[in-house]
């Protein structure tokens, strides 16, 4: 049991583990998680892997970790954040190079935190966007009222009969109510 603890402690955390071969290649340690096989479902864990091959992202970074693992120490190398995609699942990911004694691992870890975060940058610029569409449409309504503002008080100053100018006065307050409504509506001009 004391073996397998690493590894089951590995698969808990939803990591995939690699070790690095002396042919330059990886070796998965533990099985892929969902969601390495979602994001890359083409790429067969059966064997040695050629990381940078089906990670471009990490070409630099392997190289970076060649060196790392060559000086032996047992510290870490983190990566930066990268998206790996099948085209429909896009995943961001961090890998981190180990030296565990004679042991040169590579471990890929998915950033749920970035994901979720892109997300909502997502949903807010859409947001935005769809608040400076319903800006551009309420400012839209001015001219038109403006108009009918000034017609109603051509129309009140005509003198027209008590049932004509009951209907127009109607028209004018509706019109001032529409108008309140977008003035809240509308942000507030800053003034310079």
């Amino acid at each position: 049991m004391k073996d397998s603890l690493p590894l089951d402690l590995m698969q808990a955390l939803d990591l995939f583990a690699l070790e690095r071969t002396p042919h330059y290649t990886f070796v998965p340690i533990t099985p892929p998680p969902a969601w390495f096989r979602q994001a890359l479902p083409a790429v067969d864990v059966s064997g040695p892997l050629t990381l940078a091959a089906v990670l471009p992202y990490l070409e630099r970074f392997l190289s970076d970790a060649e060196s790392f693992w060559r000086e032996g120490t047992r510290r870490s190398l983190l990566s930066g954040a990268f998206a790996a995609s099948s085209g429909s699942e896009e995943v961001l990911l961090r890998a981190c190079a180990l030296n565990l004694g004679p042991h040169s691992l590579l471990v890929l870890e998915r950033l749920r935190g970035q994901e979720d975060l892109r997300d909502t940058l997502q949903k807010a610029r859409e947001n935005k966007l769809e608040h400076e569409q319903l800006v551009k449409r309420i400012e839209s309504l001015r001219v038109p009222m403006t108009s009918l503002s000034r017609l109603a008080k051509e129309l009140a100053q005509s003198g027209l009969s008590g049932a004509h100018q009951e209907l127009v006065d109607r028209i004018a307050q509706a019109v001032a109510q529409m108008d309140e409504v977008t003035k809240t509506l509308l942000p507030q001009k800053r003034r310079s």
